[in-house]
C-alpha cells in the first residue's frame, strides 16, 4: 500500500511533463521566456534558449510550419520545417539549434545572431508544404527545401522543376508546389544538354537613372538551345534576397531565342548594386552585377 502512494505522485509528475504545450501557449501562460536569434555557427538555423520560469518540467513544442518573425522587418521571416520538441527541467535554461528556412524572398538575409520574435502568423500553405517535408524518411536537400517554400510564399520566385533523377519523394514534393500554386507542373529530361553557357551572358544591360529614386533596367538575352529549356531571369540584392523577376520557367524550344524585358522602380536608393541572375533548369547560369 505504501509504494502504491509512492508511485502515484511520480506517474502525475512525469505525465503532466510528457503533456507538449505549444511554444506561444507556454509564453502566453508566462511559463516560458526566450532569446531567438539567427545561428552564427550554421545556416538555415536558429538559436533559441528556452528559460523554464516554473517550479515544473515543461515541455515546448514548435510545430511544423512555426513561422519566427525578424525583429527588423526590412529582413526575412523564417519557417519551421521540422517539429521541435524540448524538454526544460523546471527552473532551468535550454538552448537549441532549430532548422528553418527564409520565406521571403524579396527580403534581405539576416546577419548573424539577428533577433526573431515569436508570431502567431498562420500561414496554411507553408504549413501543408512543411508537413509534407517533415515526414519525409530522408532528408530534402536544403536547396530543394528553400526552392520549394519560396515557390508557395513568393509569387515570382522559380518553381522547382521536375527531373527524371528525382526520387519518388522529391517528385511528390513539387507535385505538392505545383498544386498549391495551382501552377502546371514543368519537367525536362537531359539537366545538362540545353543551353551552351558560353552563350548566356545577357547583353545590354544598361540602368538608367532618370529622376531621383527612380530606375529602369533593360535586359536582353541572347539564347541557343539544343533540345528545351526552362528559363528564369530575375534582379537581386547582393544578400540574395530577390528584387524583380522578368521570367519564371519560360519554356524555350530548340533554336535560337532573343528575350527582352524591362523594370522601372521608383522607390530604389541610388548608389546600390545589383545583380541580374539567369537560371537555366533550376541551375545559375550567368550573373551580371548593376551598380547604379
Amino acid at each position: 500500500m505504501r509504494l502504491i502512494n509512492l508511485l502515484i505522485p511520480v506517474f502525475s509528475l512525469l505525465s503532466f511533463a510528457l503533456s507538449a504545450k505549444s511554444f506561444n501557449q507556454l509564453i502566453q501562460e508566462n511559463k516560458i521566456t526566450y532569446v531567438a536569434k539567427y545561428s552564427s555557427v550554421e545556416t538555415n538555423k536558429i538559436e533559441i534558449e528556452i528559460t523554464n520560469k516554473s517550479n515544473l518540467p515543461q515541455t515546448v513544442e514548435i510545430p511544423s510550419g512555426y513561422i519566427f518573425k525578424s525583429d527588423n522587418q526590412d529582413y526575412q521571416n523564417y519557417v519551421v520545417t521540422q517539429q521541435f520538441v524540448i524538454n526544460i527541467p523546471a527552473n532551468k535554461t535550454h538552448k537549441e539549434l532549430v532548422k528553418a528556412f527564409c520565406c521571403n524572398a524579396t527580403k534581405g538575409r539576416p546577419q548573424n545572431n539577428m533577433l526573431f520574435r515569436h508570431s502567431d502568423i498562420n500561414d496554411t500553405k507553408l504549413k501543408e508544404l512543411c508537413t509534407q517535408i517533415s515526414k519525409a524518411q530522408n532528408p530534402f536537400s536544403d536547396h530543394l527545401v528553400q526552392s520549394s517554400i519560396w515557390a508557395v510564399s513568393n509569387q515570382h520566385s522559380p518553381l522547382p522543376l521536375l527531373a527524371e533523377e528525382d526520387t519518388e519523394a522529391e517528385k511528390n514534393l513539387k507535385k505538392t508546389v505545383f498544386r498549391i500554386t495551382e501552377t502546371t507542373p514543368t519537367s525536362f529530361k537531359n539537366f545538362d544538354d540545353y543551353l551552351n553557357s558560353d552563350q548566356n551572358e545577357p547583353t545590354n544591360l544598361q540602368p538608367q537613372t532618370t529622376e531621383k529614386y527612380k530606375v529602369s533596367i533593360a535586359i536582353e538575352l541572347n539564347f541557343q538551345t539544343s533540345e528545351k529549356a526552362f528559363i528564369t531571369s530575375g534582379i537581386y540584392e547582393e544578400n540574395g534576397a530577390e528584387i524583380y523577376n522578368f521570367f519564371r520557367n519560360k519554356p524555350l524550344l530548340q533554336g535560337k531565342h532573343q528575350l527582352k524585358a524591362e523594370w522601372n522602380s521608383q522607390q530604389i536608393p541610388e548608389k546600390k548594386t545589383y545583380i541580374v541572375k539567369t537560371f537555366k533548369n533550376g541551375e545559375e547560369i550567368s550573373s551580371r552585377t548593376l551598380r547604379m
